[in-house]
Formats: structure tokens, sequence, C-alpha cells
């Protein structure tokens, strides 16, 4: 009784993981995204990240990753935007990206999905 409760358990996880993977990963289209964006602010980000003392070394794609929001959907929509504000001194450190500009633009999505604000 107990191994077939087990097994129950793994074949859900397995279910749930092959959900989640095929609607929330893809790795070709968040590469093209990231190459886009250090094509187009390549040397002016470096630029800046070289000049900031918040941030950790690291390389380039390293940095979009982790600046990423855990929605894909708003990874699309606002990483450029999140990148050319950090350029133009509108966010002024890398540690303020994701300790204050992740809750607001999830917050920000969130009540524009929902008809709360106009678009």
């Amino acid at each position: 009784m107990q191994i077939l409760h087990v097994i129950y358990q793994m074949i859900f996880y397995i279910i749930i993981y092959i959900i989640y993977a095929k609607t929330h990963n893809n790795p070709k289209r968040w590469r093209l995204d990231t190459a886009k964006i250090l094509e187009k602010y390549g040397s002016q980000l470096h630029e800046k990240l070289s000049k900031d003392r918040s941030f950790p070394q690291m390389t380039m794609s390293d940095m979009l990753a982790d600046i990423s929001l855990p929605n894909p959907k708003h990874n699309k929509k606002y990483l450029e935007w999140m990148v050319r504000s950090y350029i133009d001194d509108g966010i002024r450190l890398y540690e303020d990206i994701k300790s204050r500009l992740h809750s607001v633009v999830e917050d920000y999505a969130l009540l524009l999905d929902k008809k709360k604000l106009d678009a």
C-alpha cells in the first residue's frame, strides 16, 4: 500500500514537471531575447556595470538571468526596459533591480492583467 502511494506521488510530480516545463521554459526564446538585449546595449551595460560597486562579478548573460523576473511572460515585456533604466541611471545600483524593481514590475503586470490599470 505504501509503495503504491509513493509511485502515485512520483507520477504526480513527473506530470507537474512536464506541464511546468512545457508552459514556462523556452530556453531558445530566452537566448534570443537576451542576445538581442546584449547586442543592443552590451557596451553601455558593460561600462555601467564596471562602475557599479554593488555588481557581483559575473558575465552579462548571467547578469540578465539574475535580474530576470520569475514570470517569463513579464521578462519578455520588461527585461529590456529594466536594462535601459539601469543604463540611463533611472536605477542607480545593480542591487536595486532585484531588491526594489522586481516587486514593482510584478505588481504592475498583475494590475495590468486584472485590468485595474489602463495600458
